[in-house]
């Protein structure tokens, strides 16, 4: 039993003498944290990400306000009753939204393929187009042409938002993906509340500015139609954030590249 012991004993003195010593390096690494504040600093610190996250709040700001509040303006504003408001524009809108995601996955992947910085071309132009149909939609009094532009407003905002969801994922390393995504979804959310509310709010001011708060039949249309008409600022907004994106998106989109071919230089920090 000694001989057994003493045996046991030689050979974890060998196995310790001839293990590699763990360098101060990896002590360091595996006693990093970053808290989530550090996490959402290092994702906003990339530039072409900044501006594409902050567009996409600003593009669900406009589209969201719009298909929340389209009803009651076809109501207020061609004496739609409620009914017809909605049976108009809820298969319409959905029609625009189908037509959309499907031309702009199209487009994208063929763009893609020659220039990947192209998809943040076309988000931004599409969202600028969006833009200029919301601002024929309020101006032109005739209801088909209304509903045409409807179409048009909801397609070219879905396409927008499919290839803004691409290059996303197209410059944001592996290691982020997760506080990268979540920042996005948190500042979309964001947006899509405020977008009825400024639809809403300016309407009100409306109101109360030009018609000492009365709200006659002609002031609920002139406020709808000012509201309504708000929403070609987030849009114009976006479109130039989004645009200014690709300035640096080949930059940033080599950078999560190279990472995803090598590996992030330090292993993952633990998030608390």
């Amino acid at each position: 039993a000694d001989e057994i012991t003493q045996l046991a004993e030689a050979t974890n003195e060998a196995n310790a003498s001839t293990s590699p010593p763990v360098s101060d390096g990896v002590k360091e690494h595996a006693s990093v944290e970053i808290s989530m504040l550090g996490r959402i600093k290092q994702v906003l610190g990339i530039r072409t990400l900044r501006y594409i996250i902050l567009g996409q709040m600003l593009l669900f700001a406009g589209f969201s306000g719009l298909f929340s509040t389209v009803t009651i303006y076809f109501e207020r504003v061609n004496d739609l009753g409620a009914k017809e408001a909605t049976l108009l524009t809820g298969p319409v809108g959905s029609l625009g939204l189908i037509l959309g995601s499907i031309v702009g996955s199209i487009i994208g992947d063929r763009v893609a393929r020659k220039n990947p910085g192209g998809r943040v071309t076309i988000a931004a132009t599409c969202l600028a187009l969006s833009a200029v149909c919301l601002v024929l939609f309020v101006v032109t009094p005739v209801l088909g042409v209304k509903v045409a532009l409807f179409v048009f407003i909801n397609a070219f905002n879905i396409t927008a938002l499919s290839n803004i969801g691409a290059s996303t994922t197209d410059v944001l390393p592996a290691s982020k993906r997760g506080s990268g995504f979540g920042i996005a979804q948190f500042l979309i959310t964001i947006g899509s509340s405020a977008g009825a509310l400024i639809v809403f709010a300016i309407s009100q001011f409306v109101i109360n500015t030009s018609f000492g708060g009365q709200e006659t039949t002609e002031s609920l249309k002139l406020g709808i139609s000012y509201g309504i008409a708000s929403l070609i600022i987030p849009l114009t907004i976006g479109a130039v954030l989004i645009w200014t994106a690709k300035k640096s998106f080949d930059r940033d989109a080599m950078a999560a590249l190279a990472e995803a071919d090598t590996g992030p230089t330090a292993p993952s920090p633990q998030i608390h």
